[in-house]
């Protein structure tokens, strides 16, 4: 029998989008819930698929991902700068130590 690969390469592009969908409402999800880990898991997850799938813009925008990887990158230096900064004496630390 004769196979039509056009509705199997639809069927693997649907799948795949769906996946990277996904990703997508997780970094949002736990950038909204500050939750760094996943975050960091989600972000990883995103170059990987960056790295992929970049030729197929019907599956993955690159400028969805750039975007927000800089806004969280962002974010996580200056949160490491300001906790350096908490950290500079033991009178400082002691200070601030509920802000962490």
């Amino acid at each position: 029998p004769n196979l039509d690969h056009s509705d199997t390469i639809i069927e693997i592009k649907t799948l795949i989008r769906g996946y990277v969908k996904q990703a997508r409402v997780d970094v949002d999800s736990n950038w909204s819930d500050r939750n760094y880990r996943s975050l960091n898991e989600n972000i990883s997850d995103l170059k990987e698929m960056e790295k992929y799938f970049k030729a197929y813009p019907d599956i993955y925008s690159s400028s969805w991902n750039s975007g927000i990887v800089q806004t969280v990158e962002e974010e996580i230096e200056s949160l490491g700068q300001r906790a350096c900064s908490y950290l500079g004496s033991h009178h400082t630390a002691k200070e601030n130590r509920d802000n962490f």
